[in-house]
């Protein structure tokens, strides 16, 4: 009997099964076929089996065959989504992506993804060659038996899922550059900045460079909408004397970008000489994280700028434009055509992604950390390593992107940072000039692992404790990994349904420190909207649950309060759309605390403006915020009807998107249990998998389904997600064998 858990807070409000429905899910499931016999290049055959929810098994004689499975079974279940990624790395967008995808191809074009992955599977070795064409074979054979292929011409080929990796990490650090967050120019910015905004994301830029600054704000908003972030997440591990089982446990947590349709694919692998529970991501042929029984491994890419946006001056010659380069003036190329993205040497013009255009004395490329063939080699050694000190060796030195790594095993952890950080000159410009855009060597992060016997975590922005090369060129979360690291110290012995509660954790740290604030600046104020607040706060756990309304009142309440104080400080740059105000609050908290700080003047009036007055008028808006767009009835301000998820399944023709039922989402951009709210409350990134793996049990969450093609009865739609179940083993309901090509 399966064991079923629902993890409170990510899905208070399931949706209902009508009789339509059921009938609906099974009139798809007639259309894709499960079960049966089917042929590709396979060595022996290979039999896939799935559950009822659609969880995969592989059963396979060797590695080269798992991995032509692996790719059949996302080919199978999300071949829109492969084609999506696929079709931007290759700058073969056509009609996807709708009116964005002239621009997705020339950055793509510009940055060449996929040239640069042709030349890496130039260079891979052998067994690993062969598991990135198996990959390929899997999916084209899936491609042809579901009639898939006059989708798209091309067969899949076995660099195409190197280039979506490079592209979905090269993406994932331009979202990480801090020097795109906080932008001010030389000649408007205020002072006393570094009392509001943490020093190391504090940016400027001269009026002659604005036009380069908003190129690259352009760009950030295409790659943040289109492509998002990547593996992004935390683990923790738990010793036995930690568990009431007494064996180790191992969780984990992936978030990722919304509106996009998560890749994380959960499946099991069974080999004559390994079993592996693992999590792989449609379009990639590698098992990121999960367990092979010898050790549990986890890897998630480390919110660091490992990039750099250099500005290139130059001059006008004639009807063109010259560049300044090493030699002097140059001449732009161009080697993909007229229209095409001009090229320097130092780079691709970011400019030209756009639209081509007159300019003022400078452009803008960007230069930028990548991976090389041994980075692929180390993914496919990680799942089968025997130990963490071999799973250790696969990630030292490698050349990758900052990334993070936790491998557990029965008696210590081991946590890995790998990767390199670019070496080169402190400066507070957006863009770097002449010598301050050099690099003068790596910083080499694998240097700083360590091995531990006790409770220990890893994650993206998890950086309290991590080496001072991390955190120099990190961007800070403190109050997620305190949380954690609170809940792991609290308990003596932790049972399954503690690790559950653990990673559906919707305790706010910013509630914890703003509640007492908000209630005694509230006071005995007589209206009747702060009488309510007051009584939702004073009843308020701090938890943002999807069922309260506090946390409505509390997150925008808050958002509105830092606007209106520093409106004049930051002008454009405060409202509903303010990016990554998160960082400002532990800074604004001290501010609040300190009551009198000339931060609560508005500069813009003539009378003097104290906290209580701010807030009073934050209050206010807020009230009529509410008010306009969800009525009168605080009772119905509920967090999940505001809070919600939207996945867009990406279509392959005009750009459409299948956009299943917003989702009501718990969390928020503080809790474990993320939900990272954006304009209107709306979720921007969310916790999308979570579970953790044991020796008696096994579950995962996933807040979505397996199968993005409305053919299968596997399809996230209206009525259907996958929730919580047992990931311990697969209850086969279907069984469909691959059986070697006949010769």
């Amino acid at each position: 009997m399966k064991k079923k858990l629902i993890i409170a807070g990510i899905c208070a409000a399931a949706i209902a099964l009508t009789v339509a429905a059921v009938l609906l899910v099974n009139h798809y499931r007639g259309r894709i076929s499960y079960a049966g016999t089917t042929r590709g290049a396979v060595t022996a055959d290979v039999v896939l089996e799935r559950d009822i929810n659609g969880t995969p098994l592989v059963q396979a004689k060797n590695f080269e065959d798992v991995y032509f499975a692996i790719g059949y079974l996302h080919a199978q279940d999300r071949y829109g989504q492969m084609e999506y990624f696929r079709a931007i790395a290759a700058a073969e967008t056509g009609d996807i992506a709708g009116a964005d995808g002239p621009a997705l191809g020339r950055l793509s074009r510009a940055i060449g993804f996929m040239d640069r992955a042709r030349d890496i599977m130039k260079l891979v070795k052998e067994p690993y060659a062969s598991y990135l064409k198996a990959y390929a074979h899997g999916v084209n054979t899936a491609r042809a038996d579901l009639r898939l292929a006059n989708m798209v011409a091309r067969d899949w080929a076995p660099e195409d899922g190197i280039a979506i990796l490079l592209l979905r990490e090269w993406s994932n650090a331009f979202l990480n550059n801090r020097e795109t967050i906080f932008q001010f120019s030389r000649e408007e910015s205020s002072a006393g900045l570094k009392d509001i905004i943490p020093e190391n994301l504090i940016y400027f830029f001269p009026e002659d460079e604005a036009d380069c600054v908003e190129a690259v704000r352009k760009i950030k908003k295409l790659v943040k909408n289109r492509i998002g972030a990547f593996n992004r997440g935390y683990a923790f591990y738990l010793p036995a004397q930690k568990v009431k089982e007494r064996y180790p446990v191992t969780a984990f947590s992936c978030e990722d970008p919304l509106p996009l349709y998560p890749g994380w694919y959960p499946l099991h692998v069974n080999t004559p000489d390994r079993i592996i529970k693992g999590i792989t991501h449609a379009g990639i042929p590698f098992i990121f994280s999960g367990t092979n029984l010898d050790i549990a491994f986890y890897a998630f890419t480390l919110n660091l700028d490992a990039q750099d946006f250099i500005a290139i001056p130059i001059v006008r010659s004639g009807d063109t434009y010259q560049y300044l380069g090493a030699a002097g003036w140059l001449d732009f190329e161009r080697p993909g055509g007229a229209g095409a993205v001009r090229v320097t040497e130092h780079g691709p013009l970011l400019n030209d992604v756009y639209e081509n255009r007159e300019y003022g004395s400078f452009v803008v490329t960007v230069r930028s950390v990548v991976f090389g063939e041994d980075y692929i080699a180390s993914l496919f050694g990680i799942p089968v390593a025997k130990s963490i000190e071999e799973a250790g060796a696969l990630v030292k030195n490698v050349r990758s992107f900052p990334r993070v790594y936790l491998f557990g095993a029965d008696d210590a952890a081991l946590r890995a940072w790998s990767g390199q950080v670019p070496s080169r000159t402190k400066t507070d410009s957006v863009l770097r000039h002449g010598a301050d855009a050099a690099w003068t060597g790596m910083t080499e992060l694998s240097a700083f692992s360590e091995r531990t016997d006790g409770a220990v975590a890893a994650g993206s922005s998890f950086t309290a404790d991590a080496p001072a090369a991390v955190r120099e060129n990190a961007i800070i979360d403190d109050e997620r990994s305190g949380r954690l690291n609170a809940l792991l110290d609290r308990k003596k012995r932790f049972a399954g349904q503690d690790v559950e509660n653990v990673l559906a954790d919707t305790y706010s740290p910013f509630a914890g420190l703003f509640l007492p604030e908000f209630l005694s600046i509230l006071g005995d104020n007589p209206v009747a909207s702060s009488r309510l607040a007051r009584i939702y706060f004073q009843n308020w756990d701090g938890r943002m649950d999807p069922g309260s309304v506090a946390p409505s009142l509390f997150y925008m309440l808050l958002g509105r309060f830092m606007s209106e104080a520093y409106g004049d400080d930051l002008k454009d740059m405060t409202g509903d759309g303010m990016e990554r105000w998160d960082l400002l609050v532990p800074q604004f908290y001290t501010i609040l605390r300190e009551g009198g700080s000339p931060r609560f003047d508005d500069t813009a009036t003539f009378s003097r403006e104290t906290r209580d007055t701010i807030f009073d008028r934050a209050f206010l808006k807020t009230m009529r915020w509410f008010n306009r767009g969800s009525g009168p009835v605080m009772d119905e301000w509920k967090w999940g009807a505001l809070h919600r998820g939207r996945y867009a399944i990406p279509g392959l023709k005009s750009g459409e998107e299948d956009e299943v039922l917003p989702v009501p989402l718990g969390g928020s951009c503080d809790t474990l249990l993320l939900g990272v709210p954006g304009t209107g409350l709306e979720t921007e990134t969310a916790t999308s998998l979570s579970g953790f793996f044991g020796i008696d049990t096994s579950l995962i969450f996933m807040n979505y389904s397996y199968s993005t093609d409305p053919r299968s009865g596997f399809y996230y739609g209206e009525t259907k997600r996958l929730g919580t179940s047992s990931f311990h083993e697969v209850y086969g309901e279907y069984f469909l064998t691959v059986k070697p090509e006949k010769k």
